[in-house]
């Protein structure tokens, strides 16, 4: 195939990087180094060392020479940036090939998934050119060939098996399933979580609290999946456990790490900047809670990852007084 890949960070050139070693023509796209010299352009792309030394890729810094004549558009941006970047897309006035949506994120105010919102720019009939792709993936072990499984989903059959033979390998596994939004939220709310277990850990909390978070987290999952339409039965497979489990656990994982940073004392802007990459778990937090409320839906976990990220409750007090006392009340409720 010849597919073009937008973004270009670990998550976006360690996809292209796979794409280009199976053997498909790859042009990346990172806008923000529009008009600088390609020497500058890897300088500044910190990720793009390893993708860049492969003859299939180039890489390009104007969308249309990304997306022109191409089989299939691999999206990695970040869930801040993706509606402009498909509204750019939508001004090329191209018929576009298929969207494999790979950002793990839900918009802001409007409560849309990433699939979402590219319906909603580029029309409902594009609903059957969408995929997304999730599931347990740190960027540093596919790029190491270690075995991974990930989960494809979109409404359109055909769709999924071309991105698993474009995409698998003896090591890159990829399943299918029909649940957007299942596969879409799983990917994004797990996010949320790993920032709370990080936190807990680095508050010295072992592995009793581990485990009570990660329990209710993937309920907090549950509830958003069911609010958003769907099928919460999802969750029990790779986009929502398997990820769930992965990121919650690995301390490579830049939610992790940001959690364990704001733990030991960093403040916010300082843990991003150590972190060196895009949060995204701070942003799903937000919309996660606007969700919730609108909802009448209790999020334990997240609200006090909220609390700690926007409302400025230091990060004991929103571990013990928010979460824990809630998470109590919960199990309480239950036993009733």
């Amino acid at each position: 195939m010849k597919v073009g890949c937008l973004g270009t960070g670990a998550w976006g050139s360690c996809l292209a990087n796979l794409l280009a070693k199976n053997g498909h023509t790859i042009r990346m796209w990172e806008g923000r180094l529009s008009g600088r010299p390609l020497a500058l352009q890897s300088a500044c792309v910190p990720y793009l060392h390893r993708a860049l030394a492969s003859r299939q890729l180039s890489l390009c810094t104007k969308l249309r020479q990304v997306v022109e004549g191409t089989d299939l558009i691999v999206e990695s941006v970040t869930s801040q940036g993706f509606r402009e970047v498909i509204g750019q897309l939508s001004t090329l006035n191209l018929t576009l090939p298929p969207l494999l949506v790979t950002s793990k994120g839900i918009e802001h105010d409007s409560g849309l998934l990433l699939c979402e919102v590219a319906s909603d720019v580029l029309g409902e009939a594009f609903t059957e050119k969408l995929a997304c792709l999730s599931g347990p993936s740190l960027a540093d072990e596919v790029n190491r060939a270690l075995p991974t499984s990930v989960v494809c989903a979109s409404n359109h059959p055909p769709l999924i098996e071309r991105v698993q033979q474009g995409f698998s390998t003896p090591y890159f596994h990829i399943h299918g399933s029909q649940d957007v939004l299942g596969v879409s939220l799983g990917g994004a709310i797990k996010n949320v979580i790993a920032i709370a277990c990080a936190i807990a850990d680095g508050l010295g909390f072992a592995e009793n609290t581990r485990g009570m978070l990660l329990t209710q987290g993937l309920e907090e999952m549950r509830q958003l999946v069911q609010i958003k339409g769907g099928n919460p039965e999802t969750l029990v497979g790779l986009s929502g456990v398997g990820d769930l489990i992965a990121t919650c656990l690995s301390k490579r994982s830049r939610n992790h790490r940001f959690g364990q940073l704001i733990a030991e004392g960093y403040s916010i802007e300082e843990a991003e900047g150590r972190v060196g990459m895009v949060v995204e778990g701070m942003y799903s937090c937000l919309s996660a809670i606007q969700l919730g409320r609108r909802a009448g839906v209790k999020l334990p976990v997240i609200e006090a990852v909220y609390d700690l990220l926007y409302c400025q409750v230091p990060p004991r007090e929103a571990m013990e007084s928010v979460l824990l006392k809630k998470v109590q009340r919960r199990e309480e409720s239950l036993l009733c």
